[in-house]
């Protein structure tokens, strides 16, 4: 084994460099993560009332097509 002394540092500074890379690729995955899971969250509030919406505008249009019907009943 030898062991350069006269390196200035180099192979720790490296190794430093590295595991400052690795920690913030491991911050960006997390924040990536987080991102997404928000993202699936919102879109699933977003179907879950769009279904409800979509519920409510049937029985509009029922109730208005009763009416009608009832309107053409009577008056006509």
């Amino acid at each position: 084994m030898t062991w350069n002394v006269f390196e200035g540092g180099y192979t720790s500074a490296s190794i430093a460099s590295a595991e400052a890379e690795l920690m913030a690729a491991i911050r960006e995955r997390d924040d990536l993560l987080i991102s997404i899971g928000s993202e699936i969250r919102q879109n699933l509030l977003t179907i879950s009332s769009s279904r409800k919406l979509l519920q409510l505008q049937e029985q509009t249009l029922a109730t208005a097509k009763e009416i009608r019907d009832r309107v053409n009943e009577d008056y006509l």
